[in-house]
This record gives structure tokens, C-alpha cells and sequence, in this order.
């Protein structure tokens, strides 16, 4: 091996390691690496000397999932998500940013590659979107027709309807639910905010929290044994608890219990089943296509969603055309 081969794995190592007390960012740091150290090795080149050209190859190969996960993995052939290998380029150009930082290359060739999809349809459909969203619709109001449960019951389902009525009200993410507590509710002037921390900003921001999330989060609450309303003492209550079976309350808990529910409520694996999704990242786009079909403004819907990406495609793709004019009015304004 050469020296500045070596001299190039050693800082992309140590990089790597800068990122070891978040386990899922270096996890899928470490993905990438090992994905693209793979595919060098089968192209006969290095961190310090391929080339744009070459990683446009590497791309479109992955794109079309052609490549390995990683040493001794493999995976069947399946066409990426746009949002997947854009992720694989935006940790690639960190890394090889090191790299050229570090005066081991002159360039970054990450910087030079341009993906293209070209028979590729869009990720968010509206029409697509609206379909899912009214059978969420429906599966939200068999949940909310349930009868409360009991005083202290501890009944799972509650969990998954507080997560469910949340993620969809607030937009709230995995990682913002999983840390956040009971203290992090305040009322202020008759209406509720939540305090959300561990963001990526890693800056405490507060958010609106609707009449409905509240109101979910009281069932929830007494099915814990909890008074309906929480308050300020209860700094080291969680927002959701973990059940007898988990070590711990984590973004991948939430997707978990909210899978498990949306099974139990549709019961087996169907054509009408494929076609909805149930997690908060799902939630979010559902609350933006309801948003956008009731007239809600663009600009709370952005400050409130906080996923502006999500929020203009779907905006793109919509073939509502009412949609449509209230945006070519907008433009025809400024314009004058």
C-alpha cells in the first residue's frame, strides 16, 4: 500500500472516530466508507486518485442498487431512493473534504459529480400523497373512537395513538420525541408549546402543540397513571415511556410502536396496506398535504413543519389547481 493511500485511511479513521459518541451517525458514516473503500478496490484505484468521472460511475451503480452494503453483505437489486444517494454524497464530500484539507489531494471530486435521474418519478406524488392521507385519516379515527383506557392500564395502544397524534400535529421528529420530557410542555396564554431540544442545531426552539396532540397526550398520560395535564415538575418524566421489554425510549422505538399499532389496526399485509406508511417522517408529509388542500399558509406550514425540501416538492408536484393559482397570483404580485 502506498504511503499516501495509507496517510489517506488514517485521517478518514480518525475523522470516523470524531463521530463516535453519536452511534447512528457513525454507523452510517462508516457505511459509506466502507461502501466506497469496496468499490475502489474493484476499480483498482484510491482515495487520493480517483476521479469525478469515475465516482459518476459509482453513483449510478448505486443508484440503481448494483453495490454492496459492505464487506461480506449483500442486498438485492433495488432502485434508490433519490433522498438515499444524495445522503451517500453529502457524507462522501465531507469526507473527502478532509482529504483535500489535509493536503492529500488538490481537489474535492465530489464537488464535480452530477447525479442524474432520468427516468426517475418523483419521490413525493401528490395525488399519491393524498390517497395515503386519507387512509390515515381513517385509521385515526378507528383510534380515536376506542374507549379510554383504564386509570393506570399502561395500554400500548395509547402509547402508539400519543406518538401517532403528535408526530402528525407538531411534526415532531424520532430523535425530538424520544428525549423530550413533560416538562417540556408549557401553556402560555391558553395555548400549548413544547420545548424541542436535540435538534441538529443542537438550540432549543418551541413549537406550537395543537388542541389534538394535547388531547391524545392526556389519554396517554392517564393510562400511565398520570394526572391529564403535565407540568413543570415533571422534568424527568418522558414524554413516552418505555414499555417492560425495551432498554430504552429511541428514534427507532418510535417507528416500532407505531409499526406494531398500524398492523394490529389493518391487521394483515394487503394491496390497500402497501400503500400507506405509518411513521413520523410519513406524518409530517401527511399534515403537509392536509395543510395545503385547507389553504393553510405556505409559510406556517414551513415554520411549523421545519422541512422546507418535504414541503416545496410536494408543492411541485401538486396537481391541485387551486394550489396552483394561489402561487401564480403570489408570483404575478411580485412581479408587479
Amino acid at each position: 500500500m502506498k504511503r499516501s493511500t495509507r496517510n489517506a485511511l488514517e485521517i478518514i479513521y480518525y475523522w470516523l472516530e470524531q463521530h463516535a459518541t453519536c452511534r447512528n451517525t457513525y454507523r452510517a458514516y462508516f457505511r459509506e466508507f466502507e461502501r466506497l473503500q469496496l468499490w475502489l478496490l474493484s476499480e483498482d484505484c484510491n482515495f487520493t486518485n480517483v476521479t469525478s468521472q469515475q465516482l459518476s460511475t459509482f453513483f449510478s451503480e448505486l443508484a440503481a442498487g448494483k453495490l454492496s452494503v459492505g464487506i461480506g453483505k449483500t442486498r438485492k437489486t433495488k432502485r434508490l431512493t433519490n433522498r438515499t444517494v444524495y445522503h451517500t454524497k453529502g457524507v462522501l464530500f465531507r469526507m473527502f473534504e478532509v482529504l483535500r484539507l489535509s493536503s492529500l489531494r488538490d481537489d474535492n471530486p465530489i464537488a464535480n459529480v452530477a447525479i442524474d435521474f432520468p427516468n426517475e418519478t418523483p419521490e413525493l406524488s401528490f395525488s399519491k400523497l393524498k390517497s395515503a392521507t386519507e387512509k390515515w385519516h381513517e385509521i385515526r379515527k378507528a383510534w380515536l373512537a376506542r374507549p379510554n383506557s383504564d386509570y393506570g392500564s399502561r395500554d400500548p395502544i395509547e402509547r402508539a395513538l400519543a406518538i401517532a397524534e403528535i408526530s402528525y400535529w407538531t411534526a415532531m421528529q424520532r430523535r425530538e420525541l424520544a428525549v423530550a420530557v413533560m416538562s417540556d410542555l408549557k401553556c402560555v396564554d391558553g395555548n400549548w408549546e413544547i420545548t424541542i431540544r436535540g435538534t441538529r442545531k443542537k438550540r432549543e426552539e418551541s413549537l406550537h402543540f395543537p388542541h389534538p396532540a394535547m388531547e391524545a397526550l392526556k389519554r396517554y398520560r392517564i393510562s400511565r397513571g398520570l394526572s391529564p395535564t403535565p407540568n413543570e415538575t415533571e422534568r424527568h418524566v418522558p414524554l413516552i415511556s418505555r414499555l417492560k421489554s425495551e432498554k430504552a425510549v429511541d428514534p427507532w422505538t418510535i417507528t416500532y410502536a407505531l409499526s406494531k399499532a398500524f398492523q394490529q389496526t389493518i391487521g394483515s399485509p394487503s394491496k390497500n396496506q402497501a400503500q400507506i406508511s405509518l411513521t413520523p417522517r410519513a406524518l409530517r408529509h401527511y399534515l403537509i398535504a392536509d395543510g395545503l388542500s385547507c389553504d393553510v399558509s405556505t409559510q406556517h406550514l414551513l415554520s411549523h413543519t421545519r422541512s422546507p425540501h418535504t414541503l416545496h416538492t410536494i408543492v411541485a408536484e401538486s396537481i391541485d389547481s387551486t394550489i396552483r393559482e394561489s402561487f401564480t397570483k403570489l408570483s404575478s404580485r411580485l412581479a408587479a
